[in-house]
């Protein structure tokens, strides 16, 4: 329940665009496909903290304006990236 919060903080994560030498990617979004039903809380007690763990989450990253350039050849278009088996891992450390 808790892990889903994390969740939808990752999913309204913002992604800036991205400017190198060779091209950019913009407009870029992340989405996570699913919610988390499979979490694993431990203690770091080194670290004095909670941490609660999901795996196996499909994510998707996705960019609608991708250029690339290679000495001549110049790719351009829309970029989408599938992930499966994606591991969330947070961790709240906590002082006195």
């Amino acid at each position: 329940m808790y892990f889903d919060y994390i969740l939808n903080d990752i999913r309204n994560t913002q992604i800036p665009d991205i400017s190198f030498s060779e091209g950019h990617l913009n407009k870029n979004t992340f989405t996570v496909a699913e919610d988390s039903s499979n979490v694993g809380i431990s203690l770091d007690t080194a670290n004095n903290a909670l941490v609660m763990e999901v795996g196996d989450l499909q994510a998707t990253f996705h960019s609608d304006d991708f250029r690339y350039k290679y000495s001549f050849i110049v790719a351009k278009g829309k970029v989408s990236v599938s992930m499966s088996q994606v591991d969330v891992k947070v961790g709240v450390s906590m002082t006195t």
